[in-house]
């Protein structure tokens, strides 16, 4: 795939990416990590496979490797650029390229979105297939909060192209939530600015 927005499928992005994860990785208080690795032990994830929809370099697979050794982790990306990277930072973890509305989601255990909802422009659409067809667990990292409504915005990557985002109000993101599942944890980041949410969903309409 060619021209995602923000630059994510050009090789010279990805390589930047997969350095500054390298950085970020050595720091055992980086905020993002952090949260997902607490919120897994919070909500009692620590087996089962495990979709990163999304992955961009791999860096949660990493994560997986120290806290979560028993979990199976599997990596998508629509970005060519970005699977090639992952491969290398995280050579023992399967990775493959898929766009959003392909993979899956019911056949894992736990589904992890991690600021890849919010990059496409469609950001309602994604969330709801997501829950609706996710079978068990649904982890959603670096959710930005708003007090507005909810709203996509375009902004810069730190690697200079433009790219889109999505501010999500809390209340909204929890109505919608709650349409499909109930959320087992949550916590909003130190700064106030983002949050993570642990979700179970009704699969079929399931008990959970």
């Amino acid at each position: 795939m060619t021209n995602i927005p923000g630059g994510w499928d050009r090789p010279e992005v990805a390589e930047a990416q997969r350095v500054l994860v390298l950085g970020e990785l050595c720091n055992s208080d980086t905020l993002p990590f952090k949260a997902f690795v607490d919120a897994m032990n919070s909500a009692g994830l620590r087996s089962g496979n495990l979709l990163d929809v999304g992955c961009g370099v791999g860096h949660y697979g990493i994560l997986c490797e120290r806290h979560f050794p028993v979990i199976r982790y599997h990596g998508t990306d629509a970005s060519q650029a970005m699977i090639d990277e992952a491969r290398l930072l995280a050579p023992l973890c399967y990775f493959e390229v898929c766009e959003f509305e392909s993979n899956a989601f019911g056949n894992y255990d736990i589904v992890l979105a991690s600021q890849v909802i919010e990059m496409e422009g469609d950001a309602w659409d994604k969330l709801c297939l997501l829950l609706a067809t996710a079978k068990r667990y649904v982890v959603l990292n670096r959710i930005r909060l708003t007090p507005e409504k909810s709203h996509q915005i375009t902004e810069s990557t730190y690697c200079g192209h433009t790219g889109y985002n999505w501010l999500w109000n809390m209340a909204e993101i929890e109505a919608e939530i709650a349409r499909h599942g109930k959320v087992l944890y949550k916590d909003v980041y130190a700064n106030g600015g983002q949050a993570i949410y642990v979700i179970g969903v009704n699969y079929g309409k399931r008990s959970i």
